[in-house]
């Protein structure tokens, strides 16, 4: 990698730390702007948590593949950020209004208290499976936009921009937790959260103007980089297993969150701590 590759790579690299800051100042946040909506902490942790994973999940999917057919990846994934902070600009507009519109339908309906939380839980996880979608994107477009066709660096970028999407998310985690939410309020920690994913949007699309190093030959490996194919049966066992893991520790972290209250006191606290290790311990098992 010679230094103008590797200056266009660490200056990515920042952008992505700070992405992945704005991304857990949201989920933060949106926890607190929620909990006005549902009248109940576990509810809007729940609701906010299941859109991330929802929307982390599907815009990794669905935008990656687009990648694969972008001339400038590095040009997509800044529209990508500069369309997460026109959503968090607009997101304590965005919520106030999904719950006027829950009034409404409210009043005409009269639903019960479970049939009205699980309203409020659609109106919710639609609305915020927007930014979240979005934002599982960025990763698999980062990556394509470094690794271009050379499978034998796909897997050391993907793990590279992962950890620093980790780092900045742990950062933005505790500092929302702990400063942010305090010390700044809702509002005002959204409009300046909102206005960084512009900035990064701004930044990434500058550099991705510049003209791209040229890729060094592919150096030959004795080994291939990926396996043989397993086989559908072993394809699908190991679909089922990560789901399954992936719903046990989802499950962990709310119970987890509401045990940790009753120590601590605050629900802010509590799912910043728990959230903080989540991403630690999820960084660490995923390192190479």
């Amino acid at each position: 990698m010679d230094r103008a590759r590797r200056a266009r790579h660490a200056l990515f690299g920042l952008i992505f730390i700070l992405s992945g800051a704005a991304g857990l100042v949201y989920e933060l946040v949106w926890v607190r702007q929620l909990y006005q909506f549902f009248g109940s902490t576990i509810h809007s942790v729940t609701t906010v948590v299941a859109a991330y994973m929802g929307g982390l999940g599907l815009g990794a999917y669905v935008l990656g593949r687009r990648a694969d057919r972008q001339a400038n990846p590095a040009a997509f994934y800044g529209v990508l950020e500069l369309a997460i902070g026109v959503f968090g600009l607009a997101s304590p507009w965005v919520l106030r209004e999904i719950g006027a519109a829950y009034l409404v339908l409210a009043r005409g309906l009269a639903p019960g208290l479970w049939a009205g939380t699980a309203i409020k839980f659609v109106f919710a996880f639609v609305v915020l499976l927007v930014p979240t979608f979005l934002m599982g994107g960025t990763l698999p477009v980062l990556t394509r936009a470094f690794a271009r066709d050379r499978s034998d660096e796909l897997r050391g970028q993907l793990a590279l921009f992962y950890g620093l999407n980790t780092v900045g998310g742990v950062l933005g985690c505790l500092g929302a937790g702990y400063v942010l939410i305090e010390f700044a309020g809702l509002r005002l920690s959204l409009l300046g959260t909102g206005t960084l994913n512009l900035v990064l949007g701004a930044a990434a699309l500058a550099l991705a103007r510049l003209p791209s190093p040229a890729f060094a030959a592919a150096p030959s490996a004795e080994e291939p980089v990926f396996t043989a194919d397993p086989g559908a049966a072993t394809r699908r066992l190991a679909t089922w297993l990560i789901g399954i893991v992936a719903f046990a520790s989802l499950l962990y972290e709310i119970a987890w969150t509401r045990a940790l209250i009753l120590v601590v006191g605050s629900s802010t606290y509590a799912f910043t701590t728990i959230l903080a290790c989540f991403l630690l311990g999820r960084g660490e098992s995923s390192s190479p």
